[in-house]
């Protein structure tokens, strides 16, 4: 029987972002679930209308946390977490709970601890972290910003399609709880086989992302590789790192053994943060 999987979506969007993915790993008979955030269940159009709500400002981290638990809990046999952006460290905090057989993480944002300070990311982040602002506040992205962040590559016509069809209002506490205890990942402890995918862009793979650019990625593989005991990520990108050292390619074997043969993913035409 194929290994149940669980869709974990990030930041202003909502489940619909995966309806490419589903539709594939269902045909190939695996039974996929895509769970709302809790506030997040309903249409973007009407999710914007709500603007803003103040029981999403008080939205956090633990909250998503304990929700997905839920939903883990409920399958019939522990399923493979995939998630994208801060859908993907809320993998990596999932497995690191002992929940999941296995765990994709394409483009995660990072765990606690791990800070780059890259002109993008720091401009595509800004209006979430800006300590001016309420943290209970609520925010949603202009389309400008959402053309930035996340569509810079596409047509202005598919950027402004995309905009109306999935961008939602989103919790600044969320956001900032990357920078607290509720993020942090101890790299020591043995962990479930992960993946650990540096996407170039679900909606457009030939180009970076200004929200997660790979700066994000690099000192996080770093302390996977000479963090824990047994090395299990694997970074999919070609490269160098920091003067000239080779990217280490390693990945714990029984993740092949779970997750399967690698294959390219659909190509999602809309973000997944």
């Amino acid at each position: 029987m194929p290994t149940p999987i669980v869709f974990i979506h990030g930041m202003f969007v909502t489940p619909r972002c995966w309806k490419p993915w589903i539709e594939r790993f269902t045909a190939a008979g695996h039974d996929c679930l895509a769970p709302a955030w809790p506030l997040h269940d309903a249409a973007p159009e009407e999710l914007r209308r709500r603007h803003p709500d103040a029981a999403l400002g008080a939205l956090g981290i633990p909250d998503l946390l304990a929700d997905l638990t839920r939903v883990i809990a409920g399958c019939p046999r522990p399923p493979v977490l995939v998630g994208h952006s801060l859908g993907g460290l809320l993998v990596q905090l999932l497995l690191q709970k002992g929940l999941g057989a296995a765990g994709v993480a394409i483009d995660s944002a990072p765990p606690k601890g791990v800070v780059p300070f890259s002109w993008s990311f720091i401009r595509s982040n800004w209006p979430v972290v800006n300590p001016f602002v309420a943290e209970s506040e609520p925010f949603l992205m202009s389309f400008e910003q959402f053309q930035y962040a996340f569509v810079h590559t596409l047509p202005e016509a598919a950027q402004r399609e995309a905009y109306e069809s999935q961008v939602v209002p989103e919790s600044r506490k969320v956001g900032r709880g990357t920078l607290s205890d509720a993020a942090a990942i101890d790299f020591r402890l043995p962990e479930t086989p992960a993946l650990h995918r540096r996407h170039r862009g679900p909606h457009h793979p030939g180009q970076p992302e200004p929200l997660e650019p790979r700066e994000v990625h690099r000192p996080e593989l770093r302390a996977r590789v000479s963090g824990v005991r047994r090395p299990h990520a694997l970074h999919h990108r070609p490269g160098r790192l920091d003067r000239g050292r080779r990217r280490r390619r390693v990945v714990h074997r029984p993740a092949r053994a779970v997750i399967g043969r690698p294959a390219t993913p659909p190509r999602c035409p809309l973000p997944q943060r």
